[in-house]
């Protein structure tokens, strides 16, 4: 591909930031950061079904954690096939990680029997229902294999730096907090985003690299469609996330937390995506180049 327009992506992405209902302060720091819960006078207890629907549109309305500026370059199909390699191997990490964050989840729970039973299906799926042919990672591989990436290249895989951060980050807090709070950030903050998002990818695929449905099993299987297993996508986890929030989050204290739970994930996926943009975009763009050279000389 040529030299991208780096300036308009980020201004597009930038002017794309909606406001669902009042849920972005005008003049405060992002919703749920612990600068607005500082800054926030009225500490009333929201409505826990009005305080997850709340909570949902504002993942939503981070365009830059789901169809961030890379996400923008990748799905109008102006990545080269070499270019979307790495991305696959990167993408391939960030899947290996997630059973065992959804298992953190259930460790969490000695005592939320209700909590244990839906995330303990959960891990089950992950683990594509105890087939080790059918684990989520492993159908990633098949993808792999279609741009001729070997099983090594993958299970050997080095994280850009973005990634690695936001990997180590993400297993961190839903290890040392509690198991609501991780639900919205391990759970809900991801799968709030993914359907769309894995829809656009699945047409791309097809439409400019020639993937088979079999090739993309993996992103069938979580936003539904085509796939040997169908358990309802990631829309059925996002509506299990919301409902448990919803039952637990009772006092203005837990939906604080639960806000900067889900704000922190959002902002920690940014650091990730930049890190897409600049390793696979940037760095085939002459003007960067340069400048690095000019910086670094």
């Amino acid at each position: 591909m040529g030299s991208v327009p780096i300036r308009s992506i980020a201004e597009e992405a930038k002017n794309e930031k909606v406001d669902e209902g009042g849920l972005l302060p005008q003049t405060h720091t992002a919703w749920g950061s612990p600068v607005h819960a500082a800054n926030q006078a009225n500490q009333e207890t929201m409505d826990p079904k009005q305080f997850v629907e709340h909570l949902l549109n504002y993942v939503r309305s981070e365009t830059e954690a789901d169809v961030s500026p890379f996400y923008k370059v990748f799905l109008s199909g102006e990545l080269s096939e070499e270019q979307v390699k790495p991305w696959i191997k990167q993408f391939y990490f960030d899947v290996r990680g997630f059973p065992v964050l959804m298992a953190q989840i259930v460790s969490n729970c000695p005592y939320h029997y209700d909590v244990r039973q839906v995330y303990g299906v959960n891990v089950a799926e992950e683990l594509g229902e105890f087939d080790p042919t059918k684990e989520h990672p492993r159908l990633v591989s098949k993808l792999a294999k279609r741009f001729g990436i070997s099983e090594a290249e993958l299970d050997y895989v080095e994280p850009i730096p973005e990634l690695l951060i936001y990997h180590e980050y993400r297993h961190n807090f839903v290890k040392h907090n509690s198991f609501i709070e991780g639900i919205a950030h391990g759970a809900l903050a991801v799968e709030g985003t993914i359907v769309q998002r894995y829809k656009k990818i699945i047409t791309v695929m097809k439409e400019k690299y020639g993937c088979s449905d079999k090739d993309l099993e993996f992103f069938y299987i979580h936003s539904g469609g085509y796939s040997e297993i169908d358990y309802g996508g990631d829309v059925a986890h996002e509506q299990e996330a919301m409902n448990i929030l919803e039952r637990y989050c009772t006092s203005f204290e837990i939906q604080d937390k639960v806000k900067q739970a889900v704000w922190r994930s959002i902002e920690s996926r940014k650091v990730y995506q930049a890190g897409l943009f600049r390793s696979i975009i940037l760095n085939h763009n002459e003007e960067y180049k340069n400048l690095v050279k000019k910086i670094v000389a």
